[in-house]
């Protein structure tokens, strides 16, 4: 799945993100089966979710929280009762958002920043040719992708350096405060970055809206297979909302 072209990811992770999203509890255990297929056939590890995992945690309390508990007493918080209700309807939207981020993880995980770039590009280049703003949007997201791995590697640089002069400290205050302090050099670091990226376009005569990104790989049979699976997927989720 690594060596899969850019815009079927791109055009698979919308596409599946909006069947999630929409899809009844027949369909979300359908959608769920296929995603067990194809982390199976990425072949990644769990460990890398665990960020995900976390934040999913959380996320999902919060719902529970909001959809479930019904307050009886005006402000006050403590006078209510939990609904079933709501909290059939959280377990629902709680199961939406972890196949969603699931999805998103395993999208970031087995597709490089370029890549990325390259299909929100393609479906980007439409609006390329309507108006120089779609020209200016598409470029601006592709610098961000740019940006973040190397956004990542300084950040490690500077926790690196800040980890050789000694033990990280174990007030939770001066945790904060070392932390905050790293904050300035990667700012400045991106700054710098964002300045080379400005000198090199005009260097090379960009104007705005006429940024066009003409490399989109080659098309491979695998993924025309991949294609003609995701087209059978949308179809059995189509016949499920409508037989029920």
């Amino acid at each position: 799945m690594h060596k899969l072209d850019a815009r079927l990811k791109v055009g698979g992770l919308t596409w599946l993100t909006l069947w999630m999203s929409l899809s009844e509890w027949r369909c979300l255990v359908f959608n769920t089966l296929g995603l067990i297929v194809i982390f199976g056939l990425s072949k990644s590890s769990f460990k890398s979710y665990k960020a995900t995992l976390v934040a999913f945690i959380w996320l999902g309390l919060f719902y529970l929280l909001v959809q479930g508990w019904v307050i009886t007493g005006g402000l006050s918080f403590w006078k209510g009762y939990w609904s079933v209700e709501g909290l059939i309807a959280a377990g629902y939207m709680i199961w939406r958002i972890g196949l969603v981020f699931l999805l998103t993880g395993l999208f970031i995980e087995i597709t490089p920043p370029l890549e990325q770039s390259r299909g929100i590009a393609f479906f980007m280049s439409p609006f390329t040719r309507i108006s120089k703003v779609g020209g200016d949007i598409t470029l601006l997201i592709t610098l961000t992708l740019r940006f973040i791995p190397l956004f990542i590697e300084e950040g490690k640089a500077i926790w690196l350096a800040r980890w050789l002069k000694g033990e990280w400290p174990k007030s939770y205050l001066i945790k904060v405060k070392e932390l905050a302090r790293l904050i300035p050099p990667i700012i400045l670091l991106t700054l710098r970055r964002a300045e080379e990226v400005a000198e090199n376009l005009i260097a090379r005569g960009y104007t705005s809206g006429n940024y066009r990104f003409v490399n989109f790989g080659e098309w491979k049979m695998s993924d025309s297979l991949a294609l003609l699976f995701l087209g059978v997927w949308a179809l059995c989720v189509l016949l499920l909302n409508w037989l029920y």
